[in-house]
């Protein structure tokens, strides 16, 4: 049984992937502007590099650490566990949030996750998740999380309890 009793704050992207940082390199990503994509010299944007995920997550260097994209455009949102686990949300398919929050305050973590065999460190622990498509300067919609410095496991689990709801669970915990 998950905590919900606030509700979750959602966030949606213009139709391509989320990713999530830490707060301290939020400044080295310049989304999709146009200076940062030089055609003649062969680069891409960081917005293209974030778009060749092509799993659920995956990982990209942003700056001098790593940070964790998600693939699909979703509205997405968290649950701080504990401090040292979160557990990110993304709605693929339900009628109303309503049936979403019932669904997760009746999800028992005790499931068939799958490991993605991904690691990732955070320096500092204090994260932004937001459309990849902004510059780290141009953002405005996002979801701040705070968790415990360290080396954290990616877990996915693709959740369907009913025909209606369609849901994709992202934990990640500290190892």
């Amino acid at each position: 049984m998950l905590n919900i009793e606030k509700g979750l704050r959602w966030i949606s992207s213009l139709g391509g992937p989320f990713i999530l940082m830490e707060q301290v390199v939020l400044h080295s990503w310049s989304g999709d502007l146009a200076s940062n994509s030089h055609p003649w010299m062969n680069m891409m944007s960081d917005y293209e590099r974030a778009g060749e995920i092509e799993d659920y997550v995956g990982i990209l260097n942003v700056g001098e650490q790593r940070s964790l994209v998600l693939s699909m455009p979703d509205q997405t949102s968290y649950i701080l566990l504990n401090p040292r686990e979160f557990l990110l949300v993304r709605w693929i398919g339900a009628d109303s949030e309503e049936e979403v929050l019932n669904t997760l305050k009746e999800f028992d973590l005790k499931q068939s996750w799958i490991d993605t065999n991904l690691q990732i460190h955070f320096e500092s622990g204090e994260l932004v998740l937001f459309d990849s498509v902004y510059a780290g300067s141009e953002v405005t919609d996002s979801l701040n999380i705070n968790t415990d410095p360290g080396d954290y496991s990616i877990s996915v689990l693709s959740y369907r309890p009913t025909d209606q709801i369609d849901l994709l669970l992202i934990l990640i915990a500290k190892n």
